[in-house]
């Protein structure tokens, strides 16, 4: 009998590239203080669900918003560069936010689309029966969930959004998307709902 991963599918919080609606691709970028605090109000909606192992893109904005779960349940976070975002070109790196070097200049949605299903697949089938954090980008995780769910596939954005996946005997489907009661609470500055 086949066992089924389950993958909580998540981006990462806010950076001031998002607040400006710049593209960041592999530019290194960090969250900042609002990221910090989606950061921990996902931690907080996830600390009483069981979770086994965490993934995420090894982007500086991802791996941070991945940490405050990754300490809250006492897990290391593995990192797959198959999980960034798209590789847009021109990239403009700076002292502070340099370019990471990765095997392609370019990249189309078709390609992104590709490696990241390819990286899911290999996710899924090392952590069969398993519960799954993994934390990457907008646009790559969009075409994914287009890629497994077609037109049905009604991905918000929303950063930090809970959205569920499940992987069994070679095939996806979409539990449920958009998940955000965390960050609504946070929004309207609930400190009581944090954690549902």
């Amino acid at each position: 009998m086949s066992l089924t991963t389950d993958i909580i599918l998540t981006i990462h919080a806010v950076t001031d590239w998002n607040e400006k609606r710049l593209k960041q691709g592999h530019l290194d970028t960090p969250i900042n203080a609002r990221g910090v605090a989606m950061a921990q109000a996902l931690a907080g909606a996830l600390h009483d669900e069981p979770i086994d192992v965490i993934y995420s893109s090894d982007l500086r904005r991802a791996l941070e918003t991945a940490t405050p779960v990754a300490a809250d349940h006492g897990l290391p976070i593995k990192t797959d560069p198959r999980l960034r975002e798209c590789r847009w070109v021109p990239e403009w790196g700076t002292e502070h936010h340099p370019v990471l070097p990765f095997f392609r200049e370019t990249e189309t949605p078709e390609e992104v689309r590709e490696r990241f299903a390819e990286a899911m697949d290999d996710i899924a089938r090392d952590n069969p029966g398993a519960r799954v954090l993994v934390v990457s980008h907008g646009a790559a995780v969009r075409w994914f969930l287009e890629g497994i769910g077609g037109a049905e596939a009604e991905y918000g954005g929303i950063r930090t959004a809970i959205n569920r996946v499940q992987y069994r005997d070679g095939h996806w489907r979409i539990l449920s998307l958009n998940g955000s009661r965390h960050i609504r609470a946070l929004e309207e500055g609930d400190d009581d709902q944090l954690g549902a």
